[in-house]
C-alpha cells in the first residue's frame, strides 16, 4: 500500500510540473523569443537486489525541461535578418543620396547652362545672349554648392548612425557575455536554462541585424560569436570585445574590434 501511494504521489508531482510547463507555454504564446518547452518524464526504476526477480518501478519523475528551439532554424533566421537589414540600410542611404542630387535641381540647371552655352556659340559676337549663360552658370554653381552641403550632411548622419550601431553591438555583446556566464552556472534541463537560451537567441538575432555573425555553441549552450564568416571574435565565453567605427582623413571608413 505504501508503494502504491508513493508511486501515485510521484505521478501527481510529475504531471503537476508538466501542466505548469504547458501553462507557461500558453501564457507566453505571444512573447517574442519564447520557445515552447516540454517536461520530459521517466520511470523511477527500483534498485536491483542482485537476484533475477523483476521488481516493480517506483513511479515517475521529471528528468528535465526540454526546449524546442532549433539551432538550425535560428541560424536561418539570423541570416535572413542580416540580409534584410543590409537591404533596408542600402535603400535608405541610396534614397538619401538620390534626394541630395535631385533636391537642388542640379540636372535641370546643368541642362539650362548647356542650352545657354549652345545658344551663345551660335552667335558669339552678340551681346544679349552672353548674360543668359552667365546667369545660368551662377545658378548652377549655387546648385553645386547646395548639393555638396546636402551630401556632407548625409555623410555626417551616416557616420553618426554607424557609430551608434557600433555602440548597440557592444551593448548586445556585453549582454550575451553575461548570459554565457549564467549558462555556465545553470543546471541542464531546467526552466532557468531554457529562459537563458531564449535570451541568448534573442541577443544573437539582434546582433545579426547589425552585422553578419557566425555562431558556435559549446555543450552548455554558451555562444561564441565572430563578425562575418571568419572575422574577429565579438564574444567568447563571458568575455566581450569592443567594436569601434572611424572615418580617416582620406574619407575611408573602418571598423575595429578590441578584445
Amino acid at each position: 500500500m505504501t508503494d502504491m501511494l508513493s508511486i501515485g504521489a510521484s505521478g501527481v508531482r510529475a504531471y503537476q510540473t508538466a501542466l505548469t510547463t504547458t501553462s507557461e507555454n500558453i501564457a507566453n504564446a505571444g512573447t517574442a523569443g519564447y520557445s515552447r518547452r516540454i517536461a520530459n518524464t521517466q520511470e523511477v526504476a527500483a534498485p536491483s537486489d542482485g537476484s533475477n526477480r523483476v521488481l516493480n518501478g517506483l513511479g515517475v519523475t521529471v528528468s528535465g525541461i526540454i526546449r524546442s528551439g532549433s539551432d538550425l532554424r535560428n541560424a536561418e533566421v539570423r541570416a535572413a535578418g542580416s540580409d534584410l537589414a543590409r537591404s533596408e540600410a542600402g535603400a535608405v542611404w541610396l534614397q538619401r543620396i538620390e534626394s541630395a542630387l535631385t533636391g537642388n535641381k542640379l540636372d535641370e540647371r546643368l541642362t539650362a547652362f548647356f542650352n545657354a552655352a549652345t545658344a551663345l556659340a551660335v552667335d558669339p559676337a552678340a551681346c544679349a545672349p552672353r548674360a543668359t549663360p552667365l546667369q545660368a552658370a551662377a545658378t548652377l554653381a549655387s546648385s553645386f554648392s547646395a548639393t555638396g552641403a546636402t551630401l556632407d550632411g548625409a555623410l555626417a548622419d551616416l557616420d553618426q548612425s554607424a557609430d551608434a550601431m557600433a555602440g548597440q553591438l557592444n551593448t548586445l555583446s556585453a549582454s550575451l557575455a553575461k548570459v554565457n556566464s549564467a549558462l555556465g552556472r545553470t543546471g541542464q534541463g531546467t526552466s532557468g536554462q531554457a529562459a537563458l537560451l531564449d535570451e541568448r537567441d534573442r541577443l544573437l538575432e539582434s546582433m545579426s541585424a547589425l552585422t553578419d555573425v557566425s555562431v558556435s555553441f559549446d555543450a552548455a549552450g554558451r555562444a561564441s560569436v565572430k563578425a562575418g564568416g571568419s572575422g574577429p571574435l565579438l564574444v567568447q565565453g563571458d568575455q566581450a570585445a569592443v567594436a569601434t567605427y572611424a572615418r580617416g582623413p582620406d574619407g575611408a571608413t573602418s571598423f575595429a574590434v578590441y578584445g
